[in-house]
């Protein structure tokens, strides 16, 4: 890899991190001028990094009107859950667990840790196909997962029964628990909606 190309692709991290973090709201236009001015690049490298992103379907795109973040609905957030308990549930079927998993840092416990332990059963199951359907659903589910309305949720006991049950490699346990996981976000996706729109403030 060129100097160059790892310049863009820390550039293209960045952007993307930034995307991903909740600051940016559903349906906010994002501001290429002041994106050059902070990463002190031309408006080239950006558009470029908007576009892929929009290949990613984690940006949206308009004639005349930019690029801006998707808006955000009930049914689409169900598809998504939906989708990414599917990826999950096929990999601890075909692949079984992981050996007992080092600790995962996933300290203070966040609705975000999810993504640990979810990446953690992925890789376990040895399956590349479900390992990019996983990421693909994650980065899609990131920035909601940092304005998710934690009080709805448990979350400390969550993750920790989750990675009990991985530490155990006990997959029905596991299952169950998962399953529990998503049922609570599908019951209160009306709320981790109006989060979404509210946006994250640090």
């Amino acid at each position: 890899m060129s100097v160059q190309d790892s310049v863009v692709d820390t550039l293209y991290l960045e952007v993307k991190r930034e995307l991903l973090s909740g600051r940016i709201l559903p349906g906010e236009r994002l501001n290429i001028k002041a994106l050059c001015e902070q990463h002190r690049v031309s408006k080239s490298p950006i558009r470029n990094i908007l576009n892929r992103l929009v290949g990613e379907g984690l940006l949206a795109a308009q004639a005349h009107d930019g690029f801006y973040r998707p808006r955000v609905t009930v049914q689409s957030l169900r598809e998504l859950y939906n989708w990414e308990q599917d990826i999950v549930l096929l990999a601890i079927r075909d692949g079984g667990l992981p050996p007992a998993p080092p600790e995962l840092p996933l300290e203070p416990l966040t609705e975000e840790s999810i993504e640990g332990v979810l990446s953690l059963i992925a890789e376990g199951s040895g399956n590349t196909v479900y390992r990019a359907a996983l990421a693909n659903v994650s980065a899609h589910l990131s920035a909601i997962r940092r304005t998710a309305p934690s009080q709805a949720f448990t979350l400390e006991p969550e993750i920790a029964g989750l990675l009990e049950a991985l530490k155990e490699t006990n997959p029905d346990a596991l299952r169950r628990r998962l399953k529990r996981y998503y049922h609570r976000r599908l019951s209160k996706l009306s709320d981790i909606v109006a989060d979404a729109y509210r946006g994250r403030s640090q």
